[in-house]
């Protein structure tokens, strides 16, 4: 970060906050998202055009690598510890900073910031939805929080010289929430429907003269921040940038799965993107029927069919669940009839709507000590430990058959041991 002094007006528009769990389902079209590709390992402050793909659109943004080593004069670009503050990257070895706001004593320019940009590796198409993610982390010695934060999306690069300059971010932070965390890595994430053409992306303060400020740390206004002379008298908010995402959008659902009966799985992905709403059928036995990722316990095979609004369009997608029968799950090995009320009875569960339900149990010369035939309401094999007339086996390993015609009518069969102890 080097001063730079500028004169700008800035206007914003609205704001979609966004959870950091949204499932993209298209290629990432910002390249070399989290800074790991580098031309050469920064030595000091202003260095980000070293990050491939990146450059400043304002001011001179860094440059962070865990690989680089300290310079000679203070103007650190390492990781964890810099000339910013101390931060671990949020994935990979590297990561970006950016000054959101600063203000020296004396300054005739009043205060300045930096802006960040990238080239996408392709034009935005018109009318289509894409959904912007970026992660930001409040340097630790930063003595305020600006916000907020924006984005611009423009067909042309630029970088603002010493003029008068109108930029108006189509996506922007909601100015009520302020990235004050300088632990943790923080999600900013929106929409965005394209006018077409688009291929620039420019991330940062775009209010310049009057972002809104907090103080957090007054005591942390001193010289030296990656800068030379004077003091922060009109404070600094400086903000570390890694993971960076730019996708086109459609409705999310998990791939096709085979599970096991009554065992739970999800159909979708956790992400529960704000002005988007979702919608599944059928809807018997849904955690949830309005929500990104129900579960559901498999008792049967089904295709869900979301459907989901979003950019002001309309998407579905669909899921087979495939009930499988497993006998390793479905039929225990082992139990023990002893009446203290745990794992009192040998107990095979059967799929819902299965006919026909045969059960026999052996002892090791092969003579019949228990059999079961039953139809519906029954579901499932249930033995006690005891004969067909009521005597008390004794422990050891039985054997057993199990056969049922499933809901498809599909003749169903299965052989193995369970060991009975008392």
């Amino acid at each position: 970060m080097k001063k730079k002094g500028l004169i700008i007006i800035f206007l914003s528009l609205n704001l979609f906050p966004f959870s950091e769990n949204t499932k993209i389902c298209a290629q990432n079209l910002v390249p070399n998202g989290s800074f790991e590709n580098v031309t050469s390992l920064p030595v000091g402050g202003g260095e980000i055009y070293k990050a491939q793909n990146w450059s400043a659109a304002e001011g001179s943004p860094d440059l962070y690598s865990s690989y680089s080593t300290p310079s000679f004069n203070g103007y650190d670009a390492t990781i964890p510890s810099n000339c910013a503050g101390f931060q671990y990257p949020r994935s990979g070895y590297n990561y970006a900073g950016i000054a959101t706001y600063v203000h020296l004593t004396g300054d005739p320019f009043g205060p300045f910031r930096e802006l960040i940009q990238v080239k996408l590796t392709d034009s935005l198409k018109k009318n289509h939805c894409y959904l912007l993610k970026s992660f930001w982390v409040l340097s630790n010695l930063s003595d305020k929080i600006s916000s907020p934060i924006g984005a611009l999306l423009t067909n042309n690069s630029f970088f603002i010289g010493d003029t008068i300059t109108t930029l108006v971010p189509q996506i922007i932070q909601d100015t009520t929430l302020f990235y004050s965390d300088t632990l943790n890595w923080q999600l900013f994430s929106s929409t965005y429907i394209a006018k077409g053409g688009e291929r620039f992306l420019t991330l940062g303060n775009f209010r310049r003269y009057n972002p809104i400020l907090l103080n957090i740390n007054p005591d942390l206004s001193t010289a030296g921040f990656c800068i030379g002379g004077g003091l922060w008298t009109g404070g600094i908010s400086y903000m570390y940038l890694d993971d960076v995402s730019f996708y086109e959008t459609y409705a999310p659902v998990a791939n096709d799965t085979t599970v096991c009966y009554g065992e739970e799985t999800n159909l979708g992905f956790d992400e529960n993107v704000s002005q988007v709403t979702y919608t599944w059928q059928p809807t018997a036995g849904l955690s949830c029927v309005n929500c990104p990722n129900p579960k559901v316990t498999v008792t049967n095979t089904t295709t869900y069919t979301l459907t989901t609004k979003f950019c002001n369009t309309i998407s579905t997608d669909s899921v087979k669940v495939t009930m499988k029968y497993c006998p390793n799950k479905n039929i225990p090995n082992v139990f023990s009839p002893n009446y203290d009320g745990v794992n009192d009875v040998w107990q095979a569960v059967i799929p819902k709507g299965s006919t026909n339900i045969n059960c026999n149990i052996y002892n090791r010369w092969g003579l019949n000590v228990y059999s079961l035939n039953a139809q519906p309401p029954i579901t499932n094999a249930i033995w006690d430990g005891h004969t067909t007339s009521g005597q008390e086996c004794s422990e050891g390993i039985y054997f057993y058959t199990l056969t049922f015609n499933d809901s498809e009518g599909t003749l169903q069969q299965f052989k193995g041991s369970v060991s009975l102890f008392r």
